[in-house]
């Protein structure tokens, strides 16, 4: 761990000492905390989150750093140059797609327009009348953002095709069947197993276009064309998709986890959880599908379930922080997963899930492209930029996630 980091850490664990002092003195005088109380409790866990997220940033930067010159390590190898000559090749292929995103083919040199149009022959579906994909290594890098986007791709199971046909994935459930005891000399018994498929298709997502004006590219102090492609359009179909994965109906889109999974168990309250609420949720999934399982809740759901203790004999914390480089926070010992498209507490509302995540499949299409028009608005001196990405999710076992439910009285 680095100096920074450590430091870091060391005031992540101050402001969490202080916030788990509010709770307990409160309990330990047999008392709610006081407003005075919740606002200091707030405010310290908003400082915390702070923290908490400055450390996952520096561990990002650092993993892509990794991630990248593993990258150029691999591809040096696999084309048979020096890493130096490799990577030289590849901000020359940079620098040409990044003035084609600005200017346009029109600008770019003949050995330059060759050299895209074999980038883009190597790519299926490219449009030829000015379309672009975004080199591999980009949009890489962009779809390990939209991972931590919305808090599904997180932890969900991810697999990506060449193409967009119907993906038939095999499913298989056998949990009830147990094996038996057999005498010598005895005739076995059958007792088959059933097998079953989830189907994922291929649904379009796509950022809406973005017109730019020639003006504005040439004089803009920052590289907009570039803010735009990997930034704002990350953004807008990282919330549409992770929206998807949440709440879909899986007619016409994404089946959403929150429709798929099934009550496993129902909140003593309508508008606030308790321990047992969590344990009893906890413990509606197979021991199986424990080993892996993760919770899923908003972030307001986090602050309430911060807010809890064990029970009134013991005032451990059911939230736990990290305290060490690598390893996550828990619940009650298990990780978890934020995602503001869950429900906030409320009567009726499935506010939490929890299960083995490795059974909601998410299906992606070649990945996130870019693509770029300069014919459609030729008129008016501006590009045409538009990012679209083929997804889909469905939940392969239907036992593997369950969802707690608040009380409807």
């Amino acid at each position: 761990m680095n100096t920074e980091n450590k430091a870091l850490f060391e005031k992540g664990a101050s402001v969490y000492k202080e916030m788990e002092n509010l709770v307990n003195v409160a309990k330990n005088e047999g008392r709610a905390m006081t407003k005075e109380e919740e606002s200091k409790f707030d405010s310290l866990n908003d400082e915390h989150l702070s923290i908490e997220k400055t450390i996952e940033a520096s561990k990002k930067l650092s993993e892509k750093r990794s991630a990248f010159e593993q990258k150029i390590e691999e591809g040096a190898e696999r084309k048979g140059m020096s890493k130096e000559q490799f990577e030289e090749d590849g901000k020359r292929l940079f620098n040409i797609q990044t003035k084609f995103l600005k200017h346009g083919e029109g600008k770019l040199t003949s050995e330059e327009r060759a050299i895209l149009h074999e980038t883009r022959a190597q790519t299926a579906g490219t449009d030829s009348a000015g379309g672009y994909t975004v080199d591999s290594m980009i949009a890489s890098e962009i779809v390990k953002s939209l991972a931590q986007y919305g808090g599904v791709r997180e932890v969900a199971k991810i697999v990506t095709t060449a193409t967009g046909g119907d993906l038939i994935y095999p499913t298989n459930n056998d949990t009830a069947n147990i094996g038996a005891l057999l005498s010598e000399a005895s005739q076995g018994s059958e007792q088959d197993t059933t097998f079953g498929s989830a189907t994922l298709s291929a649904y379009m997502y796509y950022s809406k276009i973005v017109t730019v004006s020639k003006q504005l590219i040439q004089d803009s102090a920052f590289d907009i064309i570039q803010y735009i492609s990997e930034d704002l359009f990350r953004d807008r179909i990282g919330r549409a998709i992770n929206a998807a994965y949440t709440n879909g109906t899986g007619s016409s889109q994404p089946q959403g986890v929150l429709n798929a999974s099934s009550v496993g168990a129902v909140a003593a309250g309508d508008d606030a959880i308790t321990f047992d609420d969590i344990l009893n949720l906890k413990h509606s999934v197979d021991p199986a599908y424990r080993m892996n399982g993760k919770f899923m809740f908003n972030d307001s759901t986090l602050k309430a379930i911060k807010k809890l203790s064990i029970g009134t004999a013991d005032a451990r914390p059911l939230w736990q922080p990290s305290f060490i480089a690598g390893e996550p926070a828990t619940i009650d010992g298990d990780q978890y997963a934020v995602n503001q498209d869950m429900p906030s507490i409320a009567a009726g509302k499935h506010v939490m899930l929890y299960g083995d995540w490795d059974k909601f499949l998410i299906r992606d299409v070649q990945g996130y492209q870019v693509a770029r028009s300069d014919e459609r608005y030729f008129e008016y001196l501006k590009v045409g930029l538009v990012a679209y990405m083929r997804t889909d999710s469905r939940l392969l076992d239907t036992g593997a996630i369950k969802c707690l439910r608040m009380s409807n009285t």
